[in-house]
């Protein structure tokens, strides 16, 4: 079981003796600690790989702003395995108020055409940007924004594929 452990193999299965088994329950600790300092090294090494590719990204001194926009937000619905993003900026409007402004999307149906403004408060987006906290919805309405491919039209969902 050690061995195992040793290798990385964390699925190993291991019994101990009883209840007062001393070793036998001081490996199963020490399994149930490896394995959650394994998942927190993978989840920081897979941050820190995407923030050096956004930032290889931002380096790029060859793209407008709109082409910087566009790499961006493919390059983080590609990274974390989503369907559908958008990329806004604050900016002030002509009334000097700040609002969201959408610069880049990926998956929405006519990008060409897509003007958006979000304002602070207006949706859940805007609730973010008011709120400074990130809003995670797990239920999906079924009556909300589509997901377009040229396969047809899904609804976003929450969880593993």
């Amino acid at each position: 079981f050690a061995i195992e452990i040793g290798r990385g193999n964390y699925q190993k299965e291991f019994v101990p003796l009883s209840d007062h088994d001393q070793m036998g329950n001081a490996l199963l600790n020490m399994r149930t600690s490896l394995q959650m300092n394994a998942e927190d090294e993978k989840r920081r090494s897979w941050a820190t790989t995407g923030i050096a590719k956004i930032s290889e990204i931002l380096r790029r001194t060859d793209l407008s702003m709109i082409d910087l926009s566009d790499e961006i937000i493919r390059f983080i619905v590609k990274y974390t395995e989503s369907s559908q993003g958008a990329l806004f900026i604050a900016e002030k409007g002509e009334q000097d108020e700040e609002a969201l402004y959408m610069k880049a999307c990926y998956a929405y149906d006519r990008k060409k055409h897509i003007e958006k403004a979000i304002q602070q408060g207006e949706g859940m987006v805007g609730q973010c940007f008011l709120e400074g906290q990130i809003i995670q919805m797990t239920q999906v309405p079924n009556n909300y924004i589509k997901i377009t491919t040229g396969l047809g039209a899904a609804t976003p969902r929450h969880g593993p594929r």
